[in-house]
């Protein structure tokens, strides 16, 4: 624990999961994965109950800021290892006990410097920290040793069973607790945060990614889902500029709860009156389960798993609704600084391995943020694996010189959102694609992947001829819309001043755009 000599007037405390990955995304059951998320946000948001002299600032997915009552220094630091030693008994003997958890505290007059300095010291006990939880004592029957059967390294416990099991499959403690908490606190996690009535009817959800994403409406994308990684575009420097005190924080914090419950309660409300107006087809099963997972929810970050169906239209939607986002400091200052995000989205099988595809979703929207003309705007790219296959390569630049080749590889830009989308875009993009001719698009795609500019651009002014004056005119207006870049220079600097990406992007997301329904 660290403190200062000078007399100080506040004590700061942070709490955070720490290498939480390791154990989140420890197997592909995404009812444990949605398990383990709900137990940590969890663990950090009931340390205010559980802990009177707590009053939290800010509190996230994993990670919690708090304030302390000050006494005299010596009480200050004497209370402060006791509690310290409180919150980690507390984890340990909780379904908390499965993640790594760091605590510090320290005196500071500063509230943004002791926050820096808490992330500091907690960065330095990471350091030391093992990179996941062991497995709880149990009682040697050394006869009787078996592997986890779902997620394989951990020790199976004599009495945790797999649920459903039919063939009474053991597992571990570890993964036994966060099964049960995906399941049990679902309805909990979505109560609390649209803030519905305690005897409200819970909603329902579809149970695995198979349910999810199978469909009759939409043969070619049944068995496909979309993964929706978003990320806060310089939060944490907002903070820093911005914030002065520990009501300036929680201000901060509670702005962005309140815009997240918000996209949340409309995205559920138009999924449950399936508004085809918008696209919002086939978003409930035969028994009215809604298709959604949410992985991730809480500060910077969150993570949804729909339908392939509806991955463009979501990702589109959250930027719409989220278009006009802004923090004011409560000082009265009309300063309003936008709110924006940088997006990965991944469309795949139900079948490829989740943790690998959350990793692409990262990789993809923090490639974004290392762009220097995207800046604070919101924007997002995407990737399309048509198989259970995903990119083998060490760095996502690598991946895509290898699909594109190096010169398109180079020249590829963000998508910047359409705010157009859900209202007029969707339908005109629909009634496009059912007229424009495929294999010639296809064409102008594979001569640009292969560094054929001559060609790609014969082949442009026979799609052009074929089309005739107006569709054609329709259609890369219509392009200019969907993919038009973040800056108008940007083009330039890319090496793509004609905007050859906008084929590229057209040929990849043909299936996923607008799809269109078909008879059962």
């Amino acid at each position: 624990m660290d403190s200062l000599t000078k007399d100080c007037q506040y004590t700061y405390l942070m709490v955070e999961g720490m290498n939480i990955y390791n154990t989140v995304f420890d197997t592909d059951q995404v009812s444990i994965i949605r398990g383990s998320s709900f137990l940590l946000k969890e663990a950090i948001e009931s340390l205010a109950d559980e802990f009177e002299e707590l009053h939290p600032i800010s509190t996230g997915a994993s990670s919690g800021f708090f304030e302390l009552p000050r006494h005299g220094k010596e009480d200050n630091d004497a209370n402060g290892r006791d509690l310290i030693d409180k919150i980690l008994e507390y984890f340990n003997s909780s379904p908390y006990c499965h993640f790594t958890f760091c605590i510090d505290l320290v005196e500071d007059c500063d509230l943004i410097s002791a926050r820096e300095r808490l992330i500091a010291l907690l960065r330095y006990q990471q350091m030391q920290s093992l990179s996941l939880a062991p497995d709880p004592a149990q009682p040697e029957n050394t006869k009787d040793m078996q592997p986890c059967r779902i997620q394989g390294n951990r020790r199976a416990g004599c009495n945790n069973i797999l649920p459903d099991s039919k063939n009474g499959e053991r597992i571990s403690l570890s993964v036994h607790d966060r099964f049960l908490s995906g399941k049990e606190k679902r309805s909990e996690f979505y109560r609390v945060e649209l803030k519905s009535e305690k005897d409200s009817s819970p909603l329902k959800f579809t149970s695995n990614l198979q349910s999810l994403a199978k469909t009759r409406h939409f043969p070619k994308l049944s068995g496909k889902i979309a993964l929706i990684y978003l990320d806060g575009n310089r939060f944490s420097n907002i903070q820093k500029e911005s914030i002065q005190d520990a009501e300036d924080l929680r201000h901060f914090d509670q702005t962005i709860k309140a815009y997240r419950r918000d996209f949340l309660h409309k995205l559920i409300d138009r999924m449950q009156q399936q508004d085809t107006q918008v696209g919002f087809t086939d978003t409930l099963t035969e028994n009215n389960e809604l298709r959604l997972e949410t992985l991730i929810w809480g500060g910077d970050e969150m993570l949804l798993v729909v339908p392939a169906w509806l991955g463009f239209d979501i990702i589109e939607l959250f930027y719409q609704l989220s278009d006009t986002w802004c923090f004011s400091t409560r000082s009265g200052s009309n300063d309003k600084i936008p709110l924006t995000h940088s997006g990965g989205l991944v469309f795949c099988s139900a079948k490829t391995p989740l943790p690998k595809m959350r990793s692409l979703a990262i990789s993809l929207a923090d490639r974004l943020k290392e762009m220097k003309h995207v800046g604070r705007q919101n924007c997002f790219d995407y990737q399309v694996l048509e198989s259970i296959d995903y990119p083998v390569e060490d760095s996502l630049n690598a991946y895509f010189e290898s699909r594109y080749g190096k010169k398109m590889a180079a020249s590829r830009f963000p998508i910047h959102p359409d705010i157009h989308w859900v209202c007029k875009n969707r339908e005109r993009t629909r009634k496009i694609l059912d007229t424009v001719p495929k294999g010639p698009i296809y064409r102008i795609a594979e001569y640009l992947t292969n560094d054929q500019p001559i060609e790609a651009s014969s082949s442009i002014g026979r799609l052009a001829s074929l089309m005739g004056p107006r569709d054609y005119q329709e259609l890369t207006d219509l392009l200019s819309a969907l993919f038009r870049p973040l800056n108008p220079d940007s083009l330039e600097e890319t090496g793509d001043p004609d905007n050859n990406w906008q084929w590229l992007h057209l040929i990849e997301l043909w299936d996923y755009l607008a799809p269109t329904t078909s008879s059962p």
